[in-house]
């Protein structure tokens, strides 16, 4: 189990490929494509798009792409149920964490409150949607909420968290009166992602070994903490509570 403290990481380094290059389409300068290493099992480095060119036509083009995309960027947000508190969060592990999840490395990020686990799962949600990952981000809450109903919207939520690139499901555990319908549908979630390699990201302030009665006692809240402890890497987070501490959510808060 990894265990992250206060202790900063060095940041991901950024190089430049030129053999990846593209022309500027309003100077013809040459533009590389830039690097982030990861150096992560087999991956090793993940592209983040082309170095901006600084010529008069691509800083116009930059700024009517931004005012267009700003509404398209926020539907991408909404879609993948990425919090409005969470649309900038960054953390110092979330590349890491990214990376390995494109592998097909689940987590289970566990911890007191305000440690910065939610913010970590969110920064590394954003990463993988900056990679075009199909991602969905959803409390544990609201998707039990959702499968204690049989209409026919929750059902397609079913298949979407069932079957995304990569699902986070944040704070498991807190959720109160799990009937045995929406503990059985969670289950078929993370079996069915386990058995198709699916990455989840799991959040939760309990370890993976009082998981199971939090959810539901019986067979099937300790066949989904199997499920969990076989595809996810354990990681603890310690510290104080940085929202007592006036910490900033965008951070690691």
């Amino acid at each position: 189990m990894e265990s992250m403290t206060g202790t900063t990481p060095r940041s991901p380094e950024i190089t430049e490929d030129w053999s990846q290059a593209r022309e500027c389409p309003h100077c013809g300068a040459m533009l590389p494509m830039r690097v982030l290493g990861v150096s992560v099992g087999r991956i090793t480095s993940v592209p983040i798009g082309h170095a901006p060119c600084g010529c008069e036509g691509a800083r116009t083009a930059a700024e009517a792409e931004r005012a267009d995309d700003g509404g398209a960027k926020a539907r991408r947000l909404e879609r993948a149920g990425i919090p409005p508190r969470y649309r900038e969060a960054s953390h110092p592990w979330a590349a890491k964490m990214a990376a390995q999840a494109l592998d097909g490395q689940g987590y289970f990020v566990h911890g007191p409150n305000g440690t910065g686990k939610t913010t970590l799962a969110m920064a590394a949600a954003l990463l993988l949607l900056e990679l075009d990952a199909d991602v969905l981000a959803m409390s544990a809450y609201d998707l039990m909420d959702a499968m204690r109903s049989r209409r026919d919207e929750d059902r397609s939520l079913f298949e979407r968290a069932a079957s995304c690139r990569v699902l986070v499901l944040d704070d498991l555990g807190k959720e109160a009166s799990n009937t045995a319908y929406s503990c059985e549908r969670l289950f078929a979630i993370v079996d069915r992602r386990d058995k198709a390699m699916l990455p989840t990201i799991v959040t939760s302030n309990f370890s993976l070994s009082t998981i199971a009665r939090r959810i539901t006692a019986g067979a099937v809240g300790d066949a989904i903490a199997s499920r969990l402890a076989a595809s996810c890497k354990q990681v603890k987070l310690d510290g104080d509570d940085m929202r007592l501490k006036g910490g900033c959510h965008g951070e690691q808060a």
